[in-house]
């Protein structure tokens, strides 16, 4: 492949990956945590692409538009960090939540607590 190709497939991979981690990032706020992630697999798919086209280059890209690309999908990176950052801190507190709740549910040193299954 030509550098011109080259730089043309890395181009549509950048940009393939950032529409990716925005999707999930969409995904990610409407999502059951009991689910796993449905782009895993296609993410792990195009950095492993993209690593190959990093290990092939010495410089940093001549391409503008693929300068301008690679900012964008760390961009798009960053807000998806945010939001398992926001997602993760609302699970912490959720489970602290339930934590301290467990005592009054099951019992504990300081009570009989309630059973589930009676009132």
């Amino acid at each position: 492949m030509d550098q011109s190709g080259r730089q043309t497939s890395e181009r549509a991979t950048v940009s393939a990956l950032s529409a990716l981690l925005r999707e999930e990032r969409d995904w990610l706020a409407q999502a059951s945590f009991a689910d796993p992630s449905p782009f895993a697999e296609r993410r792990n798919a195009l950095v492993l692409a993209l690593q190959e086209y990093a290990r092939g280059r010495s410089a940093p890209p001549a391409d503008a538009s693929l300068r301008k690309a690679v900012l964008a999908l760390q961009e798009e990176y960053f807000a998806l960090d945010h939001a398992l950052r926001v997602a993760s801190g609302g699970l912490r507190e959720a489970l602290t939540l339930l934590q301290a709740q467990k005592p009054s549910i099951y019992g504990g040193s300081a009570g009989a607590g309630r059973s589930l299954g009676r009132v």
